[in-house]
C-alpha cells in the first residue's frame, strides 16, 4: 500500500511539485522506504540463514546417515567374511576328522592284511620248507664242522662224515691255531724241564 503512495508521490515531485512540504514527504517516504527495504533484506537474510541452517542440518543428518549406512555395510561385510571363514574352518576341520578316520581305517585294514598274509604263509608248505632250510643251514653247517673236529681228535669214534660239507679254510685256521697253542705249551714245558727236571720226570711216570 505504501508503495502505491510512494509511486504517486514520486510522480508529483517529478511533475514539478517542489514545495517544502512535498520535499519533506519525499524525504520521509524515502526514509520509510529505506527502512522497509532494510527490514525486508534483514528478513530475507534471516529466512536465508534459517534455510541454510536447516539445509546444513539436513546435510549433516544425511552425512551421518550415509556414514551409518557405510559402517553398517562394513560391519555386515565383516560379519559375512567372518561367517565364511568360520564355515571354511569348520569344513576343513570336518575334512581333517574324516581324513583321520580314513587313515585309522586304512591302518586297521593294512594290519589285518599283514596278519592274514602271515597266517596264510605259515599255513602254506612254502613256510615249512623255508623254516627247514633255514634251520638246516644255520644248525647244519656248525654241526658238520664240529662233527669233523670230533672225528679228527677222536678217530677211533665211528662218526659218519658222509654228505658233510665243511669250510676247509676254517679247518686250516683251526689247525694252525692248535699248532701254535701246542708250541706255546711246549715252550712253557721246556722252561719247566730246564729248571725242574725231577718234577717233569715224576709227571711222565
Amino acid at each position: 500500500m505504501w508503495q502505491v503512495g510512494a509511486a504517486r508521490l514520486w510522480r508529483e515531485v517529478a511533475a514539478g511539485g517542489d514545495s517544502p512540504a512535498d520535499k519533506e514527504k519525499v524525504e520521509k517516504l524515502t526514509l520509510d522506504q529505506t527502512a522497509t527495504k532494510l527490514f525486508y533484506v534483514i528478513g530475507q537474510a534471516l529466512v536465508l540463514g534459517s534455510s541454510l541452517v536447516v539445509r546444513s542440518r539436513e546435510a549433516g543428518e544425511q552425512a551421518s546417515l550415509q556414514e551409518g549406512r557405510v559402517a553398517s555395510m562394513e560391519t555386515e561385510q565383516a560379519n559375512d567374511e567372518l561367517a565364511k571363514m568360520k564355515s571354511d574352518q569348520d569344513s576343513l576341520t570336518d575334512k581333517l576328522e574324516r581324513s583321520g578316520v580314513l587313515v585309522n581305517e586304512l591302518r586297521e585294514a593294512l594290519n589285518k592284511a599283514k596278519e592274514s598274509a602271515v597266517e596264510e604263509f605259515k599255513s602254506s608248505s612254502e613256510f615249512v620248507v623255508a623254516v627247514e632250510d633255514s634251520a638246516s643251514k644255520y644248525f647244519g653247517e656248525g654241526f658238520d664242522f664240529w662233527k669233523v673236529q670230533l672225528r679228527r681228535h677222536h678217530p677211533d669214534l665211528a662218526i659218519d662224515l658222509e654228505g658233510t660239507v665243511v669250510d676247509q679254510n676254517m679247518l686250516t685256521e683251526q689247525d694252525e691255531a692248535a699248532e701254535e697253542n701246542e708250541r706255546e705249551k711246549l715252550g712253557e714245558n721246556k722252561g719247566v724241564i730246564k729248571y725242574f727236571p725231577e718234577v717233569v720226570h715224576y709227571i711222565r711216570m
